[in-house]
């Protein structure tokens, strides 16, 4: 993926899993990941990352506290987002690119019935907590360009928008939001252009699908990377406006070999029926996988180039 990734200026992922080294690595039904994994993609061009989502709690405070001090030590330029102090709920982000700047925020639906651990400073705001999201809308819009919103919600292993997804999505919109990226279903959805109470234009994907993942269905590896131009133009009076421009979402495959070894990520224009064939659990044909994202994602929005 190192050469895909060039072409962007801002690349941005979703980290479902708590990452740092002061607990052993683990996996289902509660994630650490070595620190090393950040090593890895920032070599690979990620800068901003996305925190907050239903596994946020699985080592309890101190994961949450290891994790933050190790994303703490990564170089300055990147931007991190998703566990807000519990007192202040002030942890704004920002990054300027090229003259843009953007503003971070990140919030999920649910912990996994877990609840804010005792003793910690730093939690998650929940996507239903509508008066707290709404007062970070309002202190970060007048300071960026462009707000970005990643929602960790919806329902897992479906392709269908819920309800709760569709409301929310309308309610950011409604609140200025500029881009909603969508997490946690494990398989694509649709996205859309919305037009918030203001006469805004928000541009949301629901899903994103999975990037590199263990999981065991064909669906699951099966995911997007959404790829939007965002467009500055300053009037000769001082007004500034920011156009947001012919957004796609490319598909991207998962492949892995008995026993998951060697899991990588293909682009899916790179992908062949060969490599699904040497899948280690089922085949995975170029053409299933084609047609479950022309499925799953409105044609407009989709490239498979």
């Amino acid at each position: 993926m190192r050469e895909f990734y060039t072409q962007f200026d801002v690349n941005w992922l979703n980290q479902e899993t708590l990452v740092n080294d002061a607990f052993e690595p683990s996996g289902y039904p509660r994630f650490s990941t070595p620190g090393d994994i950040t090593d890895a993609l920032y070599d690979l061009g990620f800068r901003v990352f996305s925190l907050s989502n239903n596994h946020s709690y699985d080592k309890g405070a101190e994961g949450i506290a290891s994790s933050l001090e190790h994303w703490a030590s990564l170089p300055e330029d990147v931007a991190y987002m998703g566990f807000y102090n519990l007192e202040t709920y002030d942890e704004y982000v920002y990054q300027t690119v090229n003259g843009i700047t953007f503003g971070y925020l990140s919030y999920t639906e649910y912990t996994n019935g877990l609840p804010t651990p005792d003793g910690s400073n730093y939690g998650v705001i929940y996507l239903d907590d509508r008066e707290r999201i709404s007062q970070q809308i309002q202190a970060m819009r007048p300071n960026c360009d462009v707000l970005v919103v990643s929602c960790h919600w919806g329902v897992e292993g479906s392709h269908e928008i819920s309800d709760f997804q569709a409301e929310t999505a309308q309610w950011l919109a409604d609140q200025g939001v500029d881009l909603i990226i969508g997490t946690h279903p494990h398989v694509t959805q649709t996205a859309q252009w919305l037009t918030g109470a203001g006469g805004n234009q928000t541009f949301v994907a629901y899903s994103l699908g999975n990037f590199i993942n263990a999981q065991s269905q064909p669906d699951n590896m099966i995911g997007a990377v959404l790829d939007i131009t965002f467009q500055k133009t300053t009037q000769p009076d001082g007004t500034v406006q920011i156009e947001m421009l012919d957004p796609k979402l490319h598909g991207v495959v998962t492949q892995y070999e008995a026993g998951y070894k060697n899991i990588r990520v293909y682009p899916y224009s790179d992908y062949t029926d060969e490599m699904g064939a040497a899948h280690g659990e089922f085949t995975l044909s170029r053409e299933q996988i084609e047609q479950t994202l022309r499925d799953s994602i409105d044609e407009q929005f989709l490239t498979l180039e």
